[in-house]
């Protein structure tokens, strides 16, 4: 989870919600890592679980035995897309509860038939992810619209 959270300070740094992931093989070798690009890159789909997908895809790993580290609870998008991928597990720091596909909002995460249910387990390093995300949204996030750009943060 550290480099997670070394990947959400560089988004953090660089403008972007700081969210960041890691993949991790079965014996702890890292495969890949990213921070969200989304406000950088000005596509909404760029969160950093899709990133990493995209470079395990490409490496022929088998993410079945992979482990995936975010400081925040994946979002629906991404929870189906790990799941769709294979992904192993996921360990995950603070909950989404805007998005969250692992149980804040929507248990994507359970698969319901169409995918095995993704082994996920919360609440690592949760203080130091949402002290982040404060941190971010104290000021606002500059690519939002005006009237959402400064709410308060409820995690």
């Amino acid at each position: 989870m550290d480099i997670a959270m070394s990947e959400a300070r560089y988004a953090l740094d660089a403008g972007e919600v700081p969210v960041g992931c890691c993949i991790l093989d079965k014996n702890s070798n890292l495969i890949a890592k990213a921070s969200n690009n989304t406000n950088r890159s000005g596509n909404a789909t760029e969160h950093c679980e899709m990133i990493v997908l995209r470079r395990i895809l490409a490496s022929k790993i088998d993410a079945s035995k992979c482990v995936l580290y975010v400081t925040c609870e994946p979002c629906i998008m991404c929870v189906s897309a790990l799941q769709e991928c294979g992904i192993g597990k996921v360990v995950y720091g603070c909950p989404n509860p805007r998005f969250g596909g692992c149980g804040s909002v929507l248990t994507v995460h359970k698969g319901y038939g169409r995918f095995p249910p993704l082994q996920v387990e919360p609440g690592v390093m949760a203080k130091e992810a949402v002290e982040m995300l404060q941190e971010f949204y104290s000021t606002g996030n500059p690519r939002a619209p005006e009237n959402k750009r400064k709410r308060p943060l409820k995690l």
